[in-house]
């Protein structure tokens, strides 16, 4: 195909889209970076296998920081090749990215309201175990470590565990006394903060990608504009030589060929 001549305009636009992509790249970078952070750092051991919601706002951070940096890489090579199928890419990972964002902080929204019934049902369940099992059980290293992690015992108190005394990772350590928290309140605060951050970055992101898409759209549009332009005078201009010729021949041969001519393709 032959390269499409810019004007002085379109070029700005070109290294203008170039330049929002390579931002946007950074971004991603920056993103994907806090959410590898996140996710090691804040890292709940069993727990994560267990109730996702824990450590979904950094799985979220990692996720949205590769599809960005992705889709920017995309743009960047669109622009700087002028090549239509990578700014078509371009922006089927714009969609993408837009409806996973919405699609995420909308379940945040929407689970946030029933995270607190979920986890006192859990933390019940559990600790009902915990007291009708021996030691060592999945239960009860579950209970032991999520008391031990977030210092709290049993679901609103020590008493959840009735007659049996409350285990040794329900106490202060290098002490007797015993957790005042339950596990309910706590873990009902670390997965609404998480929520709270899959729903900001979510909805945040995506309202992002769609007030910032317009540069590289009316880029995209200019492309495809000068494509068509590019492609409809090229044919006239061959569709022209070509009759110019025909016209020629026509003139010049002598006149028993011109029926000859007539039906020649």
């Amino acid at each position: 195909m032959t390269k499409i001549t810019f004007t002085s305009c379109f070029k700005c636009l070109k290294y203008s889209m170039f330049v929002f992509c390579l931002v946007a790249w950074i971004l991603g970078l920056i993103t994907f970076i806090v959410g590898i952070v996140a996710r090691v750092n804040g890292s709940f051991g069993i727990l994560d296998a267990h109730i996702p919601a824990v450590h979904a706002g950094a799985n979220l951070l990692i996720a949205v920081g590769f599809f960005i940096m992705l889709m920017g890489f995309l743009g960047c090579c669109g622009a700087i090749r002028e090549s239509q199928c990578l700014l078509f890419l371009f922006f089927a990972f714009v969609f993408f990215c837009f409806t996973l964002l919405m699609a995420a902080g909308l379940w945040a929204v929407a689970w946030s309201s029933k995270v607190n019934h979920y986890m006192y049902r859990y933390l019940e369940e559990q600790v009902i175990r915990y007291r009708e099992t021996e030691p060592e059980n999945e239960s009860t290293k579950l209970m032991d470590f999520i008391q031990k992690k977030f210092g709290c015992c049993g679901v609103t108190s020590a008493a959840d565990y009735g007659t049996r005394s409350p285990p040794k990772s329900c106490t202060v350590s290098k002490s007797i006394q015993t957790y005042s928290r339950g596990c309910h309140e706590v873990l009902v605060e670390a997965c609404r903060s998480n929520l709270s951050v899959i729903c900001g970055v979510g909805i945040s992101f995506a309202l992002i990608l769609l007030h910032t898409t317009e540069l590289p759209f009316t880029f995209v549009l200019k492309i495809l504009t000068l494509m068509l332009s590019h492609s409809w005078f090229e044919f006239l201009t061959l569709f022209s030589c070509r009759n110019a010729t025909f016209a020629f021949y026509y003139q010049s041969a002598p006149s028993h060929l011109h029926q000859t001519l007539l039906v020649y393709p």
